[in-house]
């Protein structure tokens, strides 16, 4: 039985709970030791445990607790991974930090045999690879059991939503999201609902579920980087949600378009406007609907935890190559 001493977060599902109960599900024993409330003894502790592979998501422990980790691993030819479920390769991404400069100060991240991340760009694979960081990409998934239709929860929304957004507003060079949701509320007005504007709770798990059955369309984004887009895609299509969502390279082979989604390209909003009026009228629901359901599908045959975790473990076991 593979042994892995997950570092992490695991007080809820959509951190490292839902990896650590799949790798569970797939056969391996796992060592759950709380991030945040790592001291220097759980190194001893992990290390009698004898896992195979030490694992963590952003490894932000003290760094002398991160020098001995690493230190003793390499002493026990015991291979440590980071599995980084965020994209951070992109220095100009965001215009208030240099997420780059910031990483690479992330040696824990970047200095573990193996680094794991959802950025596919071959722009970010030939910077890993200048820096001598052993990358793979590796989607974001969902864990396989919330895949589906939610239940009917009482939410403080609307009972019905035509068209929802659901996301924050945060300061990306291009003011892209800010532009895109000034646009939705001026057209579409009590239509439109933008869960992260002003909501009293956040949009997550069973919230999620039962907000995209009060919906039509969902309205996606992401940071736009080649060959990257977030959770939210396969959340989204995996809970049931109609998702229209702006082209990026390579999004394509993840979803098949009008099949199990829908893109437009990027500033394109008469595009997109045309789009939610078609998927909105009741005359097109059939359409919709088999879309939703192709959709799902194919989050739950490809691309949930179970997928991603097996994944993982092929690469570190040697069966599969980048």
């Amino acid at each position: 039985m593979t042994k892995i001493a997950y570092i992490g977060g695991f007080k809820k599902l959509y951190d490292e709970e839902g990896k650590a109960k799949t790798f569970e599900k797939l056969g391996c024993e796992v060592l759950r030791i709380q991030e945040e409330e790592m001291v220097a003894e759980d190194v001893k502790r992990i290390f009698e445990w004898e896992p195979d592979y030490v694992l963590g998501a952003k490894f932000n422990i003290p760094q002398v607790i991160l020098d001995d980790l690493f230190k003793v691993a390499k002493e026990k030819g015991v291979k440590t991974i980071s599995w980084h479920p965020d994209l951070y390769c992109y220095p100009t991404a965001l215009c208030m930090e240099n997420r780059l400069a910031i990483s690479m100060l992330k040696w824990g991240c970047w200095g573990a045999d193996y680094m794991f991340s959802p950025d596919g760009s071959e722009y970010s694979q030939r910077l890993f690879d200048r820096v001598g960081v052993n990358h793979h990409l590796l989607r974001q998934a969902p864990y396989d059991e919330t895949v589906g239709f939610g239940e009917d929860l009482e939410l403080e929304y609307p009972k019905e939503v035509p068209i929802l957004f659901v996301g924050c507003l945060y300061p990306n060079l291009d003011n892209y999201r800010q532009i895109l949701l000034q646009v939705l509320e001026k057209k579409y007005g009590d239509k439109f609902l933008w869960v992260g504007k002003n909501s009293p709770g956040e949009a997550r798990e069973g919230r999620l579920s039962a907000l995209f059955k009060r919906t039509k369309v969902v309205i996606g984004d992401c940071i736009n980087h080649p060959s990257y887009w977030s959770n939210r895609l396969y959340e989204t299509i995996g809970r049931g949600g109609f998702l229209i969502h702006p082209y990026t390279p390579d999004i394509e082979n993840e979803f098949v378009e009008d099949e199990e989604c829908v893109y437009y390209d990027r500033w394109n909003f008469d595009q997109l406007c045309s789009l939610i009026d078609f998927y909105i009228d009741d005359a097109n629901e059939d359409k919709r609907q088999a879309i939703i359901k192709r959709g799902m599908d194919r989050v739950k045959r490809d691309y949930t935890l179970l997928n991603r975790c097996a994944e993982l473990l092929e690469v570190v076991n040697g069966t599969r190559s980048r």
